[in-house]
């Protein structure tokens, strides 16, 4: 009898043991799932990526705003000859400004604006501009939202450094930070639209680290297209092919993903529109490459709608 009763705790023993062995190992795999899942895109990346392209958006109108001052100072020059009675300094600056539109001059004298604004980056210091009796102004508000650039930094680089990001990624996006904003006090406009632009890049690469609907390959295409009209504005023509071939090659990467989206007609337009800014580079033609850049952009842009779910 003894020995039967024996037996049955014997049992009972083993069978709580293997359930306790059950939950315990249960909760240590779903720790190692934890441990193992990404943690959510921090909300500081996108506002440096944002960030960084409005300051490429202002940088880039620098060369705008200087001629509409060239042009406010022929303006008072005919004003002067035109008016038989004399006007105070005041008066005919005023008469000057109005006769000057300034969101044409920065269109009509900028680099990049128009693939920006594909991206919907706008700068509202830009919006707001008056013309100016010189740049003062619009490099100070460059200088200080560089500054804010190195704020931001300061809140991301120690998440980069929990999730191992390697140090020389690390210690290369402060390098070409502490360039830009040595260039910025210089006041020099492309060195510093290839920094911005490089910087984005980085940022690009930072998200494979977090979890995101949209892969990071994407943000990667819309730097190299970026390269590829600045290479193309300095007339570097071979280097912003090997550029724009970069982001059909990030592209064809992504293509089977994108048609299991059923997005066919978005992978049809990219590949389209990276076809024709190559024919476009090749012809050396700069007004053309910017149109086409821009098109390949909203293409882009059609992408993270597909991934983010904006688009069936």
């Amino acid at each position: 009898m003894k020995s039967k009763i024996s037996i049955k705790v014997l049992c009972i023993f083993l069978l709580l043991l293997f359930l306790t062995g059950c939950k315990s190992g249960g909760k240590n795999s779903e720790q190692e799932k934890e441990k193992n899942t990404p943690p959510k895109l921090p909300e500081v990346l996108f506002e440096m990526e944002t960030q960084t392209l409005e300051i490429m958006h202002i940088i880039d109108s620098v060369a705008g705003v200087e001629k509409s001052i060239i042009e406010k100072n022929k303006a008072k020059e005919d004003i002067e000859k035109d008016t038989e009675v004399p006007l105070k300094t005041e008066e005919k600056d005023t008469t000057a400004k109005d006769k000057i539109d300034i969101q044409m001059l920065i269109i009509n004298e900028a680099t990049i604006i128009s693939v920006l604004k594909k991206e919907e980056i706008e700068s509202d210091f830009i919006k707001k501009i008056k013309v100016p009796d010189s740049t003062d102004e619009v490099w100070f508000e460059i200088n200080k939202q560089i500054g804010e650039i190195h704020s931001k930094w300061n809140v991301l680089e120690p998440q980069l450094n929990e999730l191992n990001v390697p140090k020389s990624s690390i210690a290369q996006f402060e390098k070409v930070l502490d360039l830009l904003t040595i260039n910025a006090q210089s006041e020099l406009i492309i060195e510093n639209l290839f920094a911005l632009n490089q910087l984005t890049n980085y940022l690009a690469n930072y998200r494979s680290f977090f979890k995101s609907k949209t892969p990071h390959e994407v943000y990667n295409i819309k730097y190299q297209l970026r390269k590829s009209v600045l290479l193309s504005s300095v007339e570097e023509y071979n280097l912003a092919k090997i550029a724009s071939t970069k982001a059909a090659e990030l592209g064809s990467a992504l293509r089977q993903r994108l048609i299991e989206k059923k997005a066919n007609d978005v992978v049809q337009k990219f590949e389209l529109s990276i076809n024709d800014l190559n024919r476009q580079i090749d012809s050396k033609q700069f007004p053309l490459i910017q149109i086409n850049g821009g098109i390949a952009m909203k293409n882009c842009m059609l992408m993270i709608n597909v991934f983010e779910g904006s688009m069936q």
